[in-house]
């Protein structure tokens, strides 16, 4: 119809962008979460921070909002 011309180009790109969201949503996105816990937490980080936000001359951006 009239004014088909313009809006094909405009229909492949949203029909183009969502295949690629979907693509991404069900695929990249499962794989980055899995190799993300994959990797153990840094205990030796996290004990050594705990310890320095009960000193009482830690650095306060160290310490828990109470």
């Amino acid at each position: 119809g009239e004014g088909g011309e313009q809006n094909a180009p405009l229909g492949r790109a949203v029909i183009g962008g969502l295949a690629m969201a979907t693509l991404v949503t069900l695929l990249v996105v499962p794989v980055v979460y899995a190799q993300w816990r994959r990797r153990p937490p840094n205990r030796g980080r996290l004990d050594a921070d705990f310890a320095a936000s009960l000193e009482p001359d830690a650095d306060p951006t160290l310490r828990s909002a109470t």
